[in-house]
């Protein structure tokens, strides 16, 4: 497995819930085995091991929308194998997203918004 941070911002947004819709939307195409947010803007996505970086950086620099400002990094590990993670994590909001993430249907969503994304 590898974990990826992402943090992302669009505060500036004019139109911030589709916007986010968009950007669960793409991480959608990846296929990820998870994603957990535990802060607001921010967050864990787990691949598989053959899973390329460079090719998640390239899809997402390649179909993310000027307004969306983010940074990505994969997750370092300790020397047991366990992902650097902070301590600090709000269940709440995680369970709540989850929630959010379960009920999405993202061929509704591409079909209304007219999302035009290469395949991944």
């Amino acid at each position: 497995m590898r974990k990826y941070h992402f943090t992302y911002d669009i505060s500036k947004s004019d139109n911030y819930d589709e916007d986010k819709e968009y950007l669960l939307y793409l991480f959608h195409l990846t296929n990820y085995e998870s994603i957990e947010c535990y802060t607001k803007s921010t967050f864990i996505i787990t691949y598989n091991v053959e899973f390329t970086p460079s090719r998640l950086f390239d899809f997402l620099r390649n179909n993310l929308q000027n307004n969306i400002y983010y940074s990505i990094s994969l997750i370092s590990k300790y020397n047991n194998g366990r992902p650097v993670l902070s301590e600090k994590q709000d269940l709440n909001l995680n369970r709540n997203f989850q929630d959010e993430l379960n009920q999405m249907d993202f061929d509704v969503l591409e079909l209304l918004n007219n999302w035009n994304v290469a395949p991944f």
